[in-house]
C-alpha cells in the first residue's frame, strides 16, 4: 500500500537555498555596480551644473558691470552660484568639518577649494597622493594679453571612475 508524503524533502530544501542564495549574490554586486554608478553621475551633474552656473553668472557679469567684475568672481564659492546648494553640501569650512561623511560636498575658504569625499572609494582612483579619496575643484582665472578672459571650474588632480578618465574640466573623456 502506497503512503503519500507531504512537505518537502532535505534534499529539495538545500536545493531551494542554494538558488536563493545564488540569486542574493548576483542582485548584491548589482546593487554594489548601481551605487557606483549613481555616485559617479551624481558627482559629474553637479560638476556640470556648477559649471553652468558659472557660466551664465560670468555672461552676467560681463553684461552689467563689464569684465573687470569677473576677478571677484575668481575668489568665489562655486557653490554660492546655486539655488539651492546640493543635498549633500556641508558649507564653507576652514579645513574639512568634523565628522566629514562620505559623500559630502564642502568648500575650504583657507585653500579656496570645493572637496567632495567619495563615498565608494574601491570605484575612485585620484592622483592626489595625500588624500586619494577627496575630488578637489578651485576656480580658476584665464588671462589673454593680461586681461582676465574667462574663470573655469578646475579639478586639481585628475582622477577616474571605473575606468572613465576625466579631463582637467571634471568631462568624461
Amino acid at each position: 500500500m502506497w503512503r503519500r508524503q507531504y512537505g518537502v524533502s532535505l534534499l529539495e530544501t538545500l536545493l531551494v537555498v542554494a538558488l536563493v542564495l545564488v540569486f542574493v549574490l548576483l542582485a548584491s554586486q548589482r546593487i554594489m555596480e548601481l551605487r557606483h554608478a549613481a555616485e559617479r553621475v551624481g558627482v559629474q551633474r553637479t560638476i556640470a551644473t556648477l559649471q553652468s552656473a558659472l557660466g551664465t553668472q560670468m555672461g552676467v557679469l560681463v553684461l552689467q558691470r563689464g569684465p573687470e567684475a569677473l576677478p571677484a568672481l575668481h575668489l568665489s564659492n562655486p557653490v554660492a552660484l546655486l539655488d539651492p546648494p546640493p543635498p549633500n553640501y556641508l558649507g564653507e569650512h576652514e579645513g574639512p568639518p568634523e565628522p566629514l561623511p562620505p559623500g559630502s560636498w564642502y568648500f575650504d575658504r583657507g585653500t579656496r577649494e570645493l572637496v567632495y569625499r567619495v563615498r565608494y572609494p574601491e570605484q575612485y582612483h585620484s592622483e592626489d597622493w595625500q588624500q586619494p579619496q577627496w575630488l578637489r575643484l578651485q576656480l580658476r582665472a584665464h588671462q589673454h594679453d593680461g586681461a582676465l578672459q574667462r574663470i573655469s571650474l578646475d579639478v586639481l588632480h585628475p582622477y577616474r571612475w571605473q575606468g572613465a578618465s576625466v579631463d582637467q574640466a571634471g568631462v568624461a573623456e
